[in-house]
């Protein structure tokens, strides 16, 4: 991505990582969420909702745990959906 000039933005990185979460290629995911930090790309809600998500389809509620506190440490504030995907992940 960004090969020709145009540097991908949070909207792009979310698209590739919704495909990630959405097939359980959490190892991927991860990484594409590394790269976008070590590009000072930062996260959006819809970003973290979507990690959260992802693990607790992957049954590993201290993945989605350690995912809405780096959410909080970097100041990013959940929204509806978050709170909704976390009540869901904790009651399924």
């Amino acid at each position: 991505m960004g090969n020709k000039g145009y540097p991908p933005d949070i909207v792009t990185y979310n698209c590739f990582l919704r495909v990630l979460c959405d097939n359980k290629k959490s190892e991927e995911a991860l990484k594409l969420y590394g790269r976008m930090i070590e590009l000072s790309c930062i996260p959006s809600v819809q970003t973290y909702t979507m990690l959260i998500s992802m693990f607790f389809k992957m049954d590993d509620p201290d993945g989605a745990f350690e995912t809405w506190q780096e959410m909080e440490k970097r100041g990013c504030r959940p929204d509806t959906d978050t709170y909704c995907v976390m009540i869901e992940g904790l009651f399924n």
